[in-house]
C-alpha cells in the first residue's frame, strides 16, 4: 500500500517536480501517436476542490490502489481523432459521426496516455467508461481538504485534457526515487560535489579608528595603536554562513597560520 500524504497546499516545488515527471511521458505519447510536430505538456496542476464535485468523467483506469480519471469533454474524441489523423475536419463531426473504428482508436490512444501516467501496462488495468455501462463517480473522500488527489490540465496541441490523479498515484510520484528512473543520473549527497569547493575564510586581526587629520598626516614608519590586546584572539568569519569563531594567529614554517579555539565556539555579536 502506497503511503499517502495530504497535499492540500501543493507548493511550487512539488508542482515543478510533478511536471518534470509528467512532461517526458506526455512527449513520448505524442511522439508515438501523433508525431513530434505536436507539443504535449502539463499546463496546470492543482489540488481537487469541493466545488469540483460535479465533474463528469469519461474514462477511469485503476491498478491496485492507484487510479486516474478523464474529466468528460463533449468533443474529446473528435479532437483526439483530428490530431491522430492530422485532419481538422473531425473537429466538426459529432461523436455519432465518427466511425466505430475511429472511436475505438481514440479510446485506445487516451487509455495509452492514462496508463503512461499510471505507470503500468494497459493489460494490468481495470477500465470503465465510454462503452461501459458503469457509472463513473469519484469517491467522496477525494474532495475532502487534504485528500491528496489532484487535477492535471494537459495541452495536447490545442486540445485541453483534464485528468484526475488519486492521492496514491500522486504519492507514488512525489516519493519516487530518482535513482530508479531510467536514463537519469543518480543523485549524490551534497558532501561529494562540495568536498573540494573552496570556501573563503576572513580573519579580522584588529581594528582602529583615526581622525581625518591623523589619516592625512600618516607617513611610512608611523605606528598605529589597535583596539585589540596582543593576547586577545582574532575574529574568524565564514562569509557564506555568517558564522564567527575565535582563533589565534601564529607562525609555522615561515607561514602565517591560524589556530581555532577549542570547540570552535561561535562568538556572540
Amino acid at each position: 500500500m502506497t503511503e499517502v500524504k495530504p497535499y492540500l497546499l501543493l507548493g511550487q516545488r512539488a508542482i515543478k517536480y510533478l511536471k518534470s515527471q509528467f512532461n517526458p511521458l506526455l512527449s513520448q505519447f505524442a511522439l508515438e501517436w501523433i508525431g513530434d510536430q505536436v507539443n504535449a505538456s502539463v499546463h496546470h496542476i492543482q489540488v481537487l476542490r469541493t466545488y469540483q464535485e460535479k465533474l463528469n468523467l469519461s474514462r477511469w483506469l485503476e491498478n491496485k490502489d492507484k487510479w486516474i480519471a478523464l474529466v468528460d469533454h463533449v468533443r474529446w474524441q473528435q479532437q483526439l481523432v483530428a490530431l491522430l489523423w492530422h485532419d481538422e475536419k473531425y473537429h466538426l463531426k459529432s461523436q455519432k459521426g465518427l466511425s466505430p473504428i475511429m472511436q475505438d482508436v481514440a479510446i485506445e490512444a487516451m487509455d495509452h496516455l492514462m496508463t503512461q501516467l499510471l505507470g503500468v501496462n494497459p493489460e494490468s488495468c481495470k477500465s470503465s467508461g465510454e462503452n461501459s455501462s458503469a457509472d463513473l463517480v469519484l469517491p467522496a473522500q477525494v474532495f475532502k481538504p487534504g485528500s491528496g488527489a489532484i487535477i492535471v490540465q494537459i495541452l495536447l496541441g490545442e486540445m485541453d485534457i483534464a485528468l484526475i490523479l488519486s492521492a496514491e498515484l500522486v504519492s507514488h510520484y512525489l516519493n519516487h526515487n530518482p535513482r530508479q528512473t531510467q536514463g537519469l543520473p543518480a543523485l549524490q549527497s551534497l558532501r561529494f560535489p562540495l568536498k573540494n569547493k573552496n570556501i573563503p575564510l576572513i580573519v579580522n586581526v584588529a581594528q582602529a579608528e583615526l581622525t581625518t587629520q591623523e589619516l592625512m598626516s600618516l607617513q611610512v614608519g608611523d605606528i598605529i595603536t589597535m583596539d585589540t590586546h596582543v593576547a586577545e584572539p582574532a575574529m574568524v568569519e565564514l562569509p557564506l554562513s555568517g558564522d564567527k569563531f575565535a582563533g589565534y594567529l601564529g607562525k609555522q614554517q615561515g607561514q602565517l597560520v591560524l589556530r581555532l579555539q577549542a570547540g570552535k565556539i561561535p562568538l556572540s555579536e
